[in-house]
C-alpha cells in the first residue's frame, strides 16, 4: 500500500496542480493564452497511456499554452467536469484565454492536433465573452 501512495503523491507534484474551482477559472480565463485541460484519474489505463502525451505538450508549448491535469473525481474535477459538459476519461479540452472549448477530444488523442488547435488561436486574436 506504500509504493501505491508514493506513486499517487508523485502523480500530483505537479506546477499547474489546481485545487479550487476559482483558482481554475482564474488559469483558464486568463484572457492571454490558450489552456489545455485533460481530465484524467490514476485508476484510468487509457489516462495512464495519454500521461507521456500531456507531458510532452507541457514541454513543447511552454509559454504557448498552460496544461492542466485534473482528476475526474476530486472536487474541482467534479466541478469543472459539470461546467464543460465532460462525461468520459481521458477527455482532453483545449480552451480560448477566455476559457471557452475550441476542441474537445475524449479518449486517445494526438499531440500533433492538440498542437495545431493551439496554434490556430495563436494566429488570430480571440474576442472576449460579452458580459
Amino acid at each position: 500500500m506504500t509504493i501505491v501512495a508514493a506513486i499517487h503523491l508523485v502523480w500530483y507534484i505537479r506546477p499547474s496542480d489546481i485545487q479550487t474551482k476559482s483558482e481554475f477559472d482564474a488559469v483558464v480565463r486568463n484572457g492571454q493564452q490558450p489552456t489545455i485541460v485533460e481530465y484524467y484519474n490514476n485508476l484510468c489505463t487509457a489516462c495512464s497511456l495519454m500521461k507521456p502525451v500531456v507531458d510532452n505538450l507541457e514541454k513543447e508549448l511552454e509559454g504557448q499554452a498552460t496544461v492542466l491535469r485534473i482528476d475526474f473525481l476530486s472536487e474541482v474535477g467534479c466541478s469543472t467536469s459539470r461546467q464543460y459538459e465532460v462525461k468520459i476519461i481521458p477527455t482532453i479540452l483545449v480552451l480560448d484565454p477566455y476559457g471557452r472549448v475550441i476542441f474537445r477530444q475524449t479518449g486517445a488523442f494526438d499531440s500533433e492536433l492538440i498542437k495545431s488547435k493551439v496554434m490556430g488561436l495563436q494566429n488570430h486574436e480571440p474576442q472576449p465573452t460579452p458580459s
